[in-house]
């Protein structure tokens, strides 16, 4: 194993690849670097050298917690996702979420848009597919993927928050349905067509003037009457789940509109670089100034770097940069 101090050194110089102007290819047009590709090739070395690194430090007596309290500490996760799952399925299944305090499933719509996300559609057991492998629960994973096989439908006559939609619906279907793929015997890809169809109901948003998608949409028409104001991060935050969606399925055109999206909103940016908050879906213009890197704006730079490392796609790597660095300054 190399010594520390040639990791840091190492990463140090990872770092210093990526950064702009020493890039291979890209607006900076620098030499030098590396392609998307190639770092893909290259970062997960560099990450376990990292990691066996601090593995060796966390080893060292004076630094590292007893491996008993370790096993203790895992041990009270699981515990703390056996409770909260096992209360759903006990309380509020097959409603979308767990009312907490009175121990019962969250069916209405009663706290304004924080229910903006709720279509009686199983929400909490979609959210739950990914983790449910995570945690070894099989079982319990099969008998989730057949119930939203056989009761979970989107063609409701709902009004809903397409990012949360998006983020959490799309998402788990996607997540679902690749892990099921390897490890449910005679599973045949519904949760993907499940998730092409609520993929299509989600690209009605987009049909606006701009391009911007609206942060309202009727799942079972096409709703003209939603607000025009949509943020940073709704409009800016359908590149991975779009994107994996076009992977699966070869079909581009949930990339493209959500690439087109964020480009929309990125060449209205200020002459200092920076975005505004909220924006109006059927001029693309501003409609307040604040910038932030917290809520109405955050998830917009996850998704930039994520999507860079998922499609190769260099463009959202620069745009990754400019914006970081305007905001460093």
């Amino acid at each position: 194993m190399a010594p520390v101090a040639e990791v840091a050194a190492s990463c140090r110089c990872a770092g210093e690849a990526l950064r702009p102007g020493r890039r291979a290819h890209g607006r900076s047009g620098a030499s030098g670097g590396v392609s998307g590709r190639q770092w893909r090739q290259w970062w997960l070395p560099v990450a376990c050298v990292v990691a066996n690194a601090a593995a060796l430090a966390a080893a060292s007596p004076q630094t590292s917690p007893d491996h008993e309290e370790r096993l203790v500490l895992s041990r009270r996760v699981k515990e703390m996702y056996d409770h909260a799952f096992g209360s759903y399925m006990k309380y509020a299944f097959p409603a979308d979420e767990l009312r907490p305090l009175s121990c019962d499933g969250r069916r209405v719509r009663e706290r304004g848009d924080l229910d903006a996300i709720l279509g009686n559609y199983s929400l909490t057991l979609i959210d739950a597919l990914d983790s449910l492998v995570i945690f070894g629960r099989y079982d319990d994973f099969r008998m989730a993927v057949e119930y939203i096989l056989e009761h979970v439908s989107f063609d409701v006559d709902l009004e809903v928050s397409t990012f949360e939609v998006n983020i959490r619906i799309l998402g788990g279907l996607l997540s679902g349905h690749m892990h099921a793929s390897g490890i449910l015997n005679g599973y045949e890809g519904g949760l993907l067509a499940m998730a092409m169809d609520l993929g299509q109901r989600l690209l009605w948003a987009f049909e606006t003037p701009t391009g911007l998608p609206r942060s309202r949409i009727n799942l079972h028409a096409k709703q003209e009457k939603a607000s025009p104001a949509v943020t940073v991060a709704e409009a800016g935050s359908f590149l991975l789940e779009f994107g994996v969606l076009s992977q699966l399925t070869g079909d581009w055109q949930f990339y493209r509109v959500a690439r087109r999206a964020m480009l929309v909103f990125w060449n209205k940016r200020s002459a200092l670089g920076l975005l505004g908050t909220t924006l109006n879906v059927e001029s693309g213009d501003f409609m307040d100034t604040q910038s932030t890197t917290g809520p109405g704006q955050d998830s917009f730079y996850e998704y930039l770097l994520k999507g860079y490392i998922l499609f190769d796609d260099i463009e959202l790597l620069d745009i990754f940069w400019e914006a970081f660095g305007v905001v460093e300054r």
